[in-house]
């Protein structure tokens, strides 16, 4: 009788503890696991030549493409795309789309390159284009109207492209339903993927940056799906692909804000105002789901430091009288380095000698790097010469701010 109530103990525990183990699994919680359904080979040739390209550091993006290797590029991913077979309804139909925006945007560009140009259009510039799907090419052909029929017949070509890079885009954002459909189900991140997004403030930098750490195990096969939502509530989705991601490493995503060609914004690849970012990472072995909060603290850390890397030399002037008019006290400040230019700004100069101080407000547009400001008192408004004078910069909607003080000699 005791071995049979042992025997009914010990397969009352077993079937505890297996279903707490489906829990776990069913929950995402533990380790790495497999799938039933293998990744399809050809999901990896479609997302290799659709996806977003991704670095593993921020020099190795390009932007001094040749026109032969841009047009080389898209014909082997026409080539890659056109070969893709597959018993998967959708990773063929995205392999599709693929290949007939590919194809229409390599004809538009070689029509492109071929239609006389009206003098003022130069020279072609190509950028990044068919690499990563995206880039300033298109910024090329919207310059001048020398001649009204050539650049007609090229506004209609440059549509054309338009329209591939759309529907270029819009298939490869379909990359992450193929992607979830093979992935297992997504395990609690606790801090394993992390984000930092670099948004583009002032002439910091011509793109938005955003940038993953892995600091678990190897990935393979991730495909990571980011939305990214500004502060008005516009919303962008870019789709990443990578074979292997190597453990304890980070990945760079660089996203143009777009360039304007004939009467629209193209090719923006971010949000004005990056407010939050929702990021999915699908794979065979590991998959999470999370959200990074840019705005608040995160946006001012990273706009101060920029202001921290900004340098200004100055310069005083100190009374003179005239014939006409007089030059009253003033101060001279020039923007002199880490920035390309800072934004709309308000500056508050203040001239100090002891327990003397006088101080005015400026407010400034734009302030370019090199562009060298005067800061004049009013008639009469500053009776000493100052001994130090304190540049405050400050802008709107962030806490931000650089403070330099030049000692008067």
């Amino acid at each position: 009788m005791k071995r049979k109530i042992q025997r009914s103990n010990s397969l009352v525990l077993m079937l505890k503890t297996l279903a707490v183990v489906m829990v776990l699994i069913s929950c995402g919680c533990g380790g790495d696991t497999g799938v039933t359904r293998p990744l399809p080979s050809e999901y990896r040739v479609l997302a290799k030549n659709l996806s977003q390209e991704t670095k593993t550091s921020p020099n190795e993006y390009r932007d001094n493409k040749e026109l032969a290797e841009i047009v080389a590029e898209g014909q082997a991913s026409i080539l890659d795309l056109r070969g893709i077979k597959s018993s998967d309804t959708d990773i063929s139909y995205i392999a599709s789309q693929g290949e007939a925006a590919f194809s229409e945007a390599v004809r538009r560009i070689e029509k492109l390159n071929m239609l006389p140009k009206p003098p003022s259009l130069g020279s072609v510039l190509v950028e990044s284009f068919l690499h990563g799907l995206y880039g300033n090419l298109l910024a090329g052909y919207a310059i001048g109207s020398d001649a009204d029929n050539k650049q007609a017949a090229i506004n209609a070509e440059v549509l054309g492209l338009v329209a591939a890079v759309e529907k270029a885009d819009a298939a490869h954002i379909l990359l992450a339903r193929v992607a979830e459909k093979y992935a297992v189900p997504a395990f609690t991140n606790d801090g394993r993927i992390v984000a930092d997004v670099q948004e583009m403030w002032g002439g910091s930098s011509s793109h938005d940056w955003l940038n993953f750490h892995n600091s678990g195990t190897e990935i393979k096969d991730c495909t990571i799906l980011v939305e990214m939502t500004g502060q008005q509530g516009k919303v962008r989705k870019n789709v990443h692909f990578l074979p292997k991601w190597a453990s304890n490493s980070w990945i760079y995503c660089r996203y143009d804000g777009g360039k304007q060609v004939l009467d629209r914004v193209v090719g923006s690849r971010t949000v004005p105002d990056i407010d939050k970012v929702d990021v999915s990472i699908f794979s065979p072995k590991f998959s999470t789901k999370f959200t990074y909060t840019y705005s608040g603290p995160e946006k001012e850390r990273h706009v101060q430091e920029f202001c921290n890397k900004t340098k200004f030399s100055g310069r005083y002037r100190p009374f003179a009288a005239g014939v006409i008019w007089d030059d009253q006290r003033a101060a001279y400040f020039k923007l002199d380095d880490g920035i390309g230019w800072l934004p709309k700004c308000q500056v508050d100069v203040t001239f100090k000698k002891g327990l003397q101080l006088k101080n005015w407000i400026w407010n400034f547009d734009q302030w370019n790097k090199g562009q060298e400001m005067l800061f004049e008192t009013p008639k009469g408004g500053l009776t000493f010469d100052p001994d130090t004078v304190v540049l405050l910069v400050t802008f709107p909607n962030t806490k931000a701010r650089i403070e330099q003080t030049m000692n008067v000699r």
